[in-house]
């Protein structure tokens, strides 16, 4: 099984069509970036020794680019004694300002891994599913889901909360309000429930039936309807038939 590139993928894909007779040499070597006799010698390679030819010849080697061995044992050293908490990023900043080592945190990012100073992202992270315990019967899930808020007592026994007064006479300094998720609320102290009675700050009134017009001029014909003899009887009740009548005195003229 053979471990290929990307790009050695497409290679060997262009030239397995020009050796079908299905694409160009001219078109391959626009497809894949070669000149003729590069992607003649390819094609070479390609029926010698199949698509083994395709592979870099570097492939597993050492890069030509990499640091001396010496620079990578110093800037640990110094990352181990001084910067064993930095990341590779500020280690790397670190080494260029203070030591005049000048290394890309990339690179120092592959060192301190393998070196085992720096754990890799993927691995540093927990794993998102945390294990929890199945609930059992005495587990109570009203009581776990509550909210629970400790709040302090006044010295006359009383409790602001959520726009009412809670009034109760056992002393404490703190007690705690649960809200149930159903809407019930309680007063407990270190678990136990305290009894307590609510005296509701925002009391508003119940508001009468309305009355429409029609009812207005009903009242108004039957007040202007009423006969003379029963407004003074409803004034003589005003006033008491023991004392007898009191006449104007414009009458008595």
């Amino acid at each position: 099984m053979l471990s290929m590139s990307k790009q050695e993928f497409s290679r060997l894909e262009v030239l397995l069509r020009v050796q079908s007779g299905r694409l160009r040499v001219e078109d391959a070597c626009a497809l894949i970036g070669l000149h003729c006799r590069q992607v003649f010698r390819r094609l070479r390679g390609l029926r010698q020794d199949g698509a083994t030819s395709l592979l870099s010849k570097r492939r597993g080697k050492p890069s030509n680019h990499r640091r001396p061995p010496d620079i990578r044992t110093l800037a640990l050293s110094i990352v181990r004694e001084r910067y064993a908490d930095f990341g590779p990023a500020f280690a790397a900043e670190a080494l260029a300002e203070l030591h005049g080592c000048s290394i890309s945190s990339e690179t120092l990012r592959g060192w301190m891994i393998a070196d085992g100073l720096w754990i890799d992202r993927r691995h540093r992270l927990a794993s998102p599913h945390q294990p929890r315990r199945p609930l059992t019967a005495a587990d109570n899930l009203d009581e776990i889901l509550a909210w629970r808020e400790e709040r302090p007592v006044t010295r006359n026994l009383t409790l602001q909360y959520d726009g009412m007064l809670l009034c109760w006479t056992d002393a404490r300094k703190k007690v705690e309000v649960v809200n149930y998720p159903d809407g019930r609320f309680a007063v407990q102290f270190e678990g136990t429930p305290l009894p307590f009675r609510v005296f509701d700050k925002i009391q508003t009134m119940q508001p009468g039936a309305p009355v429409d017009d029609t009812q207005r001029q009903r009242f108004a014909l039957s007040a202007s309807n009423r006969r003379p003899s029963a407004i003074s009887a409803s004034v003589e009740d005003s006033f008491g038939s023991s004392a007898g009548t009191v006449r104007p005195a414009a009458l008595d003229r």
